[in-house]
């Protein structure tokens, strides 16, 4: 193919004069003619901000040490700096989009500078950031001669991301197993409240997305494929027909089954479930030592036997004891005069727990603040500022309490306001006094 290539462009005059390659031969000196140039024969090339050396073949990631300025906008330069179309660094990057998403909620502008405790996290990732450059990841996957081939997704959520790794685990002849990462993805949860079983089941769909993607691209295809997830919910949710639950949940089950189609689900503990550093997010520092991320957890390279099994049904049924006594027959109403001595005594047990539950649980359960009169701390033509949920609070007008309205109990929960020559009604919950005297 070299020849080839070679020998096309020569016949347009375009001479090529430099070649990279992890193969020997195909840049071998023989074949460098005195004009070629050989620049930079160790040092890794780059595609778009990804490394590859060559003569290792091996990716890595180089990343420059300055970086300078503490607002959303460097933040986000740095960020996009970093080139991973395969996912590798997701646990670095996802903790780094995570603060980004802080500053979003705190509603800072692109050139205002971050908050304390912001930026105080943010220089311990920058000061981190270039022992990347040190990270060397393998670009072959797959062992030499391999008698087996699968895919193994794991998927995670925390209450800040979702995320998904897609490992291959090859086994040749011998018994000699490798695992390595292919592809990974993490998402920083949405702003809106999401339960942890939902977040899990996105993950799970990134999961089933990203095995659609890779076996879209690879011409060798896995013998077989597991999908892993440490929710139990989720994993009920995949046996359950889309039909019968709620449309967020309904909706991506019937996306995960279409793509997955005949895979084989299992359950994983979280210690062992390396999609855990890309829904949580590591320091770079971290990142380099753990060796989970980049190798798979240890059980994938014994036998399958020794593989983690779910023990829900185990525990299910254990909670499924058939009953050992008859309920105790209601005596409260009886006559005391018709019974035995045993009957009288479970008779006042009865009235005993009966009292209790009706008379005395509910007296120990109230708040004391419902029989509290703390007194009225609004008085009239005292100065307040009016809550407004729809303005800054820098915005928010300031009124004079013009009347009280207390209610039976002698409380007041609503006054009336004057703004210049308006009059409001306003719950004192949403108006702030002045310490004006």
């Amino acid at each position: 193919m070299r020849r080839k290539v070679t020998s096309t462009l020569a016949s347009a005059h375009m001479v090529l004069r430099k070649w990279k390659s992890n193969e020997s031969q195909l840049v071998s000196e023989n074949d460098i003619s005195p004009l070629d140039l050989n620049i930079g024969g160790f040092e890794p090339t780059k595609t778009l901000g990804l490394g590859w050396q060559s003569h290792t073949d091996q990716l890595c990631f180089p990343i420059g040490g300055l970086f300078s300025g503490r607002t959303k906008r460097d933040m986000l330069s740095v960020i996009s700096q970093i080139f991973d179309p395969l996912g590798l660094l997701s646990p670095c990057v996802i903790k780094m989009k995570m603060l980004l998403q802080q500053l979003w909620l705190l509603k800072l502008s692109w050139d205002e500078q971050l908050t304390p405790e912001i930026s105080k996290m943010w220089a311990e990732i920058i000061v981190d950031l270039p022992k990347l450059n040190t990270l060397r990841i393998p670009r072959r996957v797959i062992c030499d001669s391999p008698s087996l081939f699968e895919f193994h997704i794991f998927s995670d959520a925390s209450e800040r991301a979702y995320g998904a790794c897609l490992y291959v685990r090859s086994v040749n002849d011998q018994g000699e197993v490798l695992i390595q990462l292919l592809m990974a993805k993490s998402r920083v949860a949405p702003l809106k409240p999401i339960t942890i079983p939902r977040l899990e089941l996105c993950g799970a769909l990134v999961g089933a997305r990203l095995y659609q993607k890779v076996v879209a691209s690879l011409r060798q295809q896995a013998k077989r494929t597991f999908f892993w997830t440490d929710s139990s919910i989720v994993l009920g949710w995949l046996k359950v027909l889309p039909s019968k639950l709620q449309p967020f949940v309904r909706n991506r089950v019937a996306e995960i089954l279409e793509k997955t189609g005949n895979c084989e689900w299992r359950h994983v503990p979280t210690e062992y479930n390396p999609a855990d550093a890309a829904s949580r997010g590591m320091l770079p520092a971290n990142f380099l030592h753990h060796s989970i991320w980049f190798r798979g957890p240890h059980f994938l390279k014994k036998d399958e036997a020794t593989w983690p099994v779910f023990k829900a049904t185990q525990t299910q049924e254990e909670k499924r004891e058939p009953l050992t006594a008859i309920p105790d027959v209601s005596l409260v109403d009886e006559n005391p005069g018709r019974l035995f001595r045993w009957r009288l005594i479970q008779q006042s047990v009865q009235h005993f727990w009966k009292k209790w539950s009706l008379e005395y649980l509910h007296e120990i359960q109230q708040r004391g603040k419902w029989f509290t009169n703390r007194g009225n701390p609004v008085r009239e033509g005292m100065i307040v500022v009016v809550c407004d949920d729809n303005l800054p609070p820098l915005q928010w007008r300031l009124a004079r309490v013009h009347h009280l309205h207390p209610g039976s109990d002698g409380i007041t929960r609503v006054v009336t306001l004057q703004i210049g020559k308006t009059y409001l009604k306003r719950p004192v919950n949403k108006i702030c006094p002045l310490p004006i005297e």
